[in-house]
């Protein structure tokens, strides 16, 4: 569909646009509807607000679509092939994707092969360099992954997808080899900050969520496949080991650490309230096993963060300041 380039991604990118072609792809060959019609169709979908739509119909009306899917008149829609409607992709995302493809985690999901082929496909694509449009300092460097790590990735993946158990070795920091059995994978977490991955998983016998660093582990084996009621119940108890009361930070803008808290905590579900220019309230979502990594990461940040709540919480980080205290005087 020729649609304009100008801020597509805002004005066309969204639920109300989805809900419009999740219509269309219901609709058969030789199918006819009306706009108004198709409006309340949309608004069943994704709500009322779609103003929108208007200025789209009057484009597409216009401009009749490249291959003939459908057909548009002043206040119908008749579908002419049985053929699937793809939202095509605008310039932003295709260079978007092209800076995508060049990234070193490219090759985590795509096959060398499949990412040259892409990038010819990206050729006509201006060049836009995202390093001088984002600021990496204070990340560690941009990572190279070797064979083995991406076997190690895509097995994972496959383990998670195919919802299989895994055996595998870690090392923890102490460099102690420790074997894990028939652990149930979760999903795979990136840390912006660290550019680094950690699986989480759940431990049956010790029904007990944990972490450990891609990094970390090795002999990686894909073991029994875990059945709807045994996934479905580690789900379960996986939620009620999260923190029913988020931690909820006040932090001051002060060398431009909005930015450094959200990418120490990208890992982490979070909420955002701006108090002011330079005051936001944080909500930040965890399991009981990352609250004491969670109180060092907070305290690395000083004076401009005061954690409000849950009381449990400040009196732990009250105890580490006061231990602080005694072993420097």
């Amino acid at each position: 569909m020729a649609l304009p380039e100008t801020d597509l991604i805002h004005q066309y990118h969204n639920r109300h646009l989805l809900a419009f072609i999740a219509v269309l792809n219901q609709m058969k060959r030789g199918n006819t509807l009306s706009f108004r019609d198709l409006k309340k169709q949309i608004r069943q979908i994704a709500g009322d607000d779609f103003g929108w739509l208007d200025l789209l119909w009057k484009y597409l009306t216009e401009n009749q679509y490249e291959n003939h899917l459908f057909s548009i008149s002043d206040d119908t829609i008749e579908k002419l092939s049985n053929n699937t409607f793809f939202l095509p992709m605008s310039m932003p995302e295709k260079i978007y994707l092209k800076n995508v493809l060049r990234s070193p985690y490219a090759v985590l999901f795509l096959e060398e092969s499949l990412i040259l082929s892409l990038l010819d496909k990206l050729s006509d694509v201006s060049d836009v360099d995202f390093s001088q449009i984002i600021d990496f300092a204070g990340m560690n460097s941009a990572p190279v992954f070797d064979e083995g790590y991406i076997k190690k990735f895509r097995l994972l993946i496959q383990a998670i997808r195919q919802r299989q158990k895994i055996s595998f070795v870690n090392t923890n920091l102490h460099g102690t080899k420790i074997e894990n059995l028939d652990r149930i994978p979760i999903k795979i977490e990136y840390s912006v900050l660290l550019r680094s991955f950690s699986l989480a998983l759940w431990n049956v016998e010790e029904q007990r969520p944990f972490k450990v660093n891609l990094e970390r582990i090795a002999q990686i084996r894909l073991t029994e496949r875990i059945s709807d009621t045994e996934y479905q119940s580690a789900m379960h108890m996986l939620k009620n080991k999260k923190e029913q009361t988020p931690i909820l930070m006040r932090v001051h803008n002060k060398n431009n650490l909005f930015e450094r808290i959200s990418l120490f905590f990208s890992a982490y579900q979070k909420q955002t309230v701006r108090i002011d220019k330079n005051t936001a309230e944080i909500s930040l979502f965890y399991y009981q096993f990352e609250e004491d990594e969670i109180i060092d990461g907070i305290l690395s940040f000083g004076s401009s963060v005061q954690v409000l709540s849950p009381e449990p919480v400040i009196k732990k980080i009250q105890k580490k300041l006061c231990a602080a205290d005694d072993f420097f005087q």
